[in-house]
């Protein structure tokens, strides 16, 4: 979650599983965010990286926004298709819903919701070019919730160049604040590279694993590891 003034917004926020290796949702903290109990109150926008069952869940987020009427949605097409197959789907959640339809390669795309100003890019997922992982559509969204609070989140970005390289100019159109890539780009010269060419000031890795990398411990970089860690976004 990313908050700033009475702006919230929340990425990834329910998963089915952490396949064993990565922490997975605190029953408390579930049924507090389907609550909407503080700090949770007041959600605008949830954003959803990739269809993975490790970032997504299509009941949990149907339930999530039945609850929370005023709560808008932008995902990758994939997960859309999910949401609209599962048995609680209803068409009154379609005005709340923002799908995105991106090919490798494609131009950015740009989402307006008022206050909240976003970019999406389909940057492929780790693990590419096996066929697999080629297909995942992973959107890296760059979020604006004020003038000065813009972050990114990256889903699970692979850590080639050869994807970042052709979108050089809308990196540099505008920098951020505070990006949160998968901690595999932070244990290489290449990855952190990549983040530096990106205009991001400030970085937190996320996906961490139960069992802590020996490369992250040691990089010197920041990471989230534990359940309700947080940081001020300067």
């Amino acid at each position: 979650m990313v908050e700033s003034g009475e702006t919230k917004v929340l990425f990834d926020p329910f998963f089915v599983t952490g396949f064993g290796t990565y922490t997975e949702l605190p029953i408390e903290t579930k049924a507090a965010l389907m609550k909407g109990t503080p700090p949770f109150d007041g959600i605008d926008a949830v954003f959803v990286s990739h269809a993975h069952g490790d970032h997504f869940s299509a009941p949990d987020m149907i339930a999530f926004l039945n609850l929370h009427k005023a709560v808008r949605l932008v995902a990758p097409q994939q997960a859309i298709d999910m949401i609209r197959e599962d048995p609680d789907w209803s068409e009154t959640l379609v005005p709340r819903l923002s799908g995105i339809r991106l090919d490798y390669g494609d131009a950015p795309i740009e989402i307006n919701m008022g206050p909240i100003l976003a970019s999406a890019v389909r940057i492929a997922h780790a693990g590419w070019p096996a066929p697999h992982r080629a297909r995942v559509e992973n959107i890296v969204f760059r979020v604006t919730l004020a003038p000065d609070v813009t972050v990114m989140h990256m889903g699970d970005a692979d850590p080639n160049p050869v994807h970042y390289e052709a979108y050089a100019q809308h990196w540099q159109s505008q920098n951020t604040q505070t990006a949160f890539p998968p901690y595999w780009m932070l244990t290489s010269e290449i990855g952190r590279t990549i983040l530096e060419d990106m205009a991001i000031k400030n970085r937190i890795g996320v996906h961490v694993p139960i069992n802590i990398p020996q490369d992250l411990r040691t990089s010197g970089e920041d990471y989230f590891s534990n359940t309700g860690e947080m940081r001020e976004i300067k």
